[in-house]
């Protein structure tokens, strides 16, 4: 099954000759990246699945940004949580049954862990959220 992404790359999907050189789990973790640091376009879309699951939708919802590190909470944790679990369905099909869970939080981060199946093989992330700059990045 390919990612969002590489349909976007490949420039003649109906070819049987593409040639698939990446290991499996580099090429998500690198994918995973992109989806965490790219911003929709159109925010008000939740109701328009065409435009949810398009290229004018990629990526976590701008909201939870504007919430400074002072007034952070389990609510913004909730938010931050479920739009990354929307993310991942819309965008990432490799990765079945995907759950998203708030681990921590400190004065200058969030944490949280996505746990899913990749290629049958259970697999666990963890998302680290920085308070002051808004920036998502893959935690290893």
């Amino acid at each position: 099954m390919h990612s969002f992404l590489q349909f976007l790359r490949d420039d003649n999907p109906s070819s049987s000759e593409d040639n698939l050189n990446f290991v499996p789990s580099d090429d998500l973790k690198y994918e995973l990246g992109m989806l965490l640091s790219s911003r929709p376009l159109y925010l008000e879309t939740d109701e328009l699945p065409f435009v949810n699951s398009s290229v004018l939708n990629y990526g976590i919802r701008s909201s939870v940004y504007g919430v400074s590190a002072g007034e952070h909470s389990d609510a913004v944790n909730g938010e931050i949580s479920s739009r990354i679990l929307m993310m991942l369905r819309r965008y990432e099909p490799r990765l079945e049954e995907p759950v998203v869970e708030h681990l921590s939080s400190d004065e200058d981060y969030s944490f949280f862990s996505v746990t899913a199946l990749f290629f049958r093989n259970r697999l666990k992330l963890c998302i680290k959220w920085d308070k002051n700059s808004g920036e998502f990045s893959l935690d290893e």
